[in-house]
């Protein structure tokens, strides 16, 4: 009998220590686990949300698709631009922020942008005027506007659709959405549709600013007197 029992004593010691051994490391297994999930919760939630763009300094509610400003202002500044024209990008960076600061802020103007692809800029305009209009599908115009604009420099190589895509996705839109949307065209009946009106009006190049339907210079000395005029209800 103590033959047959000290081999169950010695085998019941060795299974102890596993028992030990695996208890240990399922217990710093699981320690290290749920470190490893406060971390990941903490980074997402420090982290920018999808979709969470820096909009114009304006109330949310005067953000409409491609139009900026109070939607009860009685003067409406129409521009038509191709996002590949050095002239608009002067446009942008010199007057618009002017055109903000006195008049949109303020309530007194609403802005609307309105795409012109010249075909001098092909394919790249229109590549860049139909990216625009889907990210204004998700409330991301005007990040997207500016974006565009400061990707001029680099020529038609940035207005492929890999690259258009790409800004997209640093500005946190729905890369898939955004995709879909370039790759049916959605918008370019729109498009040719804003040419048309332009050309009906006028338009011969770009930017083409009109003040309540009256063409003006795109100067601001030109585009601060028109308004003001009308403000003082000329």
């Amino acid at each position: 009998m103590s033959v047959t029992s000290r081999p169950k004593h010695k085998i019941s010691q060795p299974g102890s220590k596993r028992s030990g051994s695996n208890l240990w490391i399922w217990l710093v297994g699981g320690a290290i686990l749920f470190v490893i999930l406060i971390v990941v919760a903490i980074n997402i939630n420090n982290a920018q949300p999808v979709g969470s763009l820096t909009q114009p300094d304006v109330p949310a509610e005067w953000i409409d698709r491609t139009s900026l400003g109070n939607p009860e202002a009685t003067i409406v500044v129409d521009a038509y631009e191709d996002f590949l024209c050095s002239h608009c990008l002067e446009w942008t960076t010199d007057i618009k922020p002017q055109l903000m600061e006195n008049y949109i802020k303020p309530g007194t103007v609403k802005f609307v942008h309105h795409p012109f692809p010249l075909s001098g800029f092909l394919p790249g305009s229109n590549m860049a005027a139909l990216a625009s209009q889907c990210a204004a599908d998700q409330g991301g115009f005007w990040p997207y506007h500016d974006r565009l604009f400061s990707a001029q420099r680099n020529g038609q190589p940035a207005f492929v659709f890999d690259s258009l895509v790409g800004y997209a996705t640093e500005l946190g839109l729905d890369e898939s959405a955004f995709r879909s949307c370039m790759s049916s065209l959605k918008y370019q009946a729109d498009i040719d549709a804003s040419i048309q009106s332009g050309v009906s009006q006028g338009v011969q190049g770009t930017p083409a600013i009109y003040v309540n339907g009256k063409a003006v210079a795109s100067d601001y000395t030109s585009l601060q007197a028109e308004i003001d005029r009308l403000l003082a209800g000329g």
